[in-house]
C-alpha cells in the first residue's frame, strides 16, 4: 500500500513536469511558422545581397562612364587651346564651346546618378544588417522551442519508465486505467511531433 502511494505520489509530480497537449500543439506551430520565416528571411538576405552586387556593378559603370566624359571634356579642352593658338575661327570656338558645355552637363547627370546609386547600395546595407539580425533572432527562438520540445519528450520517456516500474505493483484497476490513458496522450503527442 505504501509504495503504492509512493509510485502514484511520483507519477504525479512527473505529470506536473510535462507540457498540456495545447501548449506543446503551440509551440509545435510556433516552430514551424519561425522556421518558415527564418527561410524566408534567408532569401530576401541573399536577394538584399544580389540587388547590392548589381547596385555596386552600376556603380562602377557610372563611374567608368563619368572618367570617359572627363577625357572627352579634357580633350576638347585641349583642342579647343590648339584651334586658338592656331587663330582658327570664332565659328569654331564657339562650336567647341558649346560642346564642352554639353559634355559638362553630361558630366554632372553622371556625378548625380553615381551618387544615387551610392547612396541606395547605403540603404540596402543597412537593410541586410537588420535581416541578418532579426534572422539570428528567429534561430534562438527556434533553439529554444526545440529545447523545450526535447524537455517535454524526456518528460514523457519518464513517465512511461515510472508507469512500466509500477506495473508490478498493485493499484486499482481506475488508477491504471488513468495512468494508460495519460501514457497514450504523451505517446499520441509525441508520435505528432515526431511527424
Amino acid at each position: 500500500m505504501q509504495k503504492q502511494r509512493e509510485t502514484v505520489s511520483v507519477l504525479t509530480a512527473a505529470s506536473t513536469h510535462t507540457m498540456r497537449r495545447e501548449d506543446f500543439e503551440n509551440l509545435t506551430q510556433q516552430n514551424e511558422k519561425l522556421i518558415t520565416e527564418l527561410g524566408e528571411t534567408r532569401a530576401a538576405m541573399l536577394s538584399y545581397k544580389n540587388m547590392c552586387m548589381v547596385i555596386a556593378d552600376q556603380a562602377k559603370n557610372l563611374k567608368l562612364i563619368h572618367e570617359r566624359k572627363r577625357d572627352e571634356h579634357d580633350n576638347l579642352l585641349e583642342a579647343l587651346r590648339e584651334m586658338q593658338s592656331e587663330g582658327a575661327t570664332k565659328e569654331r570656338v564657339g562650336k567647341l564651346y558649346f560642346i564642352i558645355m554639353l559634355s559638362r552637363w553630361q558630366e554632372a547627370s553622371v556625378n548625380k546618378k553615381y551618387e544615387a546609386v551610392i547612396s541606395e547600395v547605403k540603404d540596402l546595407r543597412v537593410e541586410l544588417m537588420n535581416s541578418a539580425t532579426l534572422c539570428q533572432h528567429r534561430e534562438v527562438q527556434i533553439d529554444d522551442q526545440e529545447k523545450c520540445i526535447r524537455e517535454g519528450n524526456l518528460n514523457i520517456v519518464n513517465l512511461q519508465h515510472d508507469v512500466q516500474k509500477s506495473k508490478g505493483i498493485n493499484i486499482s484497476e481506475t488508477k491504471a486505467k488513468e495512468l494508460d490513458r495519460i501514457i497514450q496522450d504523451l505517446a499520441d503527442d509525441k508520435s505528432e511531433l515526431e511527424e
